[in-house]
């Protein structure tokens, strides 16, 4: 797996842990845009058929941004690692049908890939 596809995907899990975890403190959307991508390293090579594990954690959230330090790891091994900068403009929507479309697709998209995960938690 090429280390630019683990950066996006390391990218995409952040993005939905911020999302939730903004939707879950403050009860508003907010769209995460990667902006930067500092300190990658590739330390092993990725083969074909291999079990991908992805990680991110919070360094910081602020009001309109977060740091995530993100991890691919098979075998219990890193093969990938970065410090990922996002920001957002985090806002409650207007429409209430509008925000339980939103709820209802998030939720299905987390529960998709968080084993586990009950998208009713956070419908409002």
């Amino acid at each position: 797996m090429p280390g630019v596809l683990q950066l996006e995907a390391m990218a995409q899990l952040a993005g939905k842990a911020i999302g939730y975890t903004v939707r879950q403190q403050r009860g508003d959307w907010p769209f995460p845009i990667l902006s930067m991508i500092r300190d990658v390293k590739f330390r092993r090579f990725v083969k074909p058929g291999q079990e991908v594990i992805l990680e991110a954690d919070f360094v910081a959230l602020r009001d309109e941004s977060a740091i995530m330090k993100v991890r691919s790891r098979v075998d219990g091994k890193i093969m990938a690692q970065a410090e990922e900068v996002f920001v957002f403009n985090a806002v409650p929507l207007e429409d209430n049908a509008d925000s339980a479309r939103l709820e209802a697709v998030e939720g299905a998209e987390l529960a998709r890939l968080w084993p586990g995960f009950d998208p009713k938690v956070w419908t409002s």
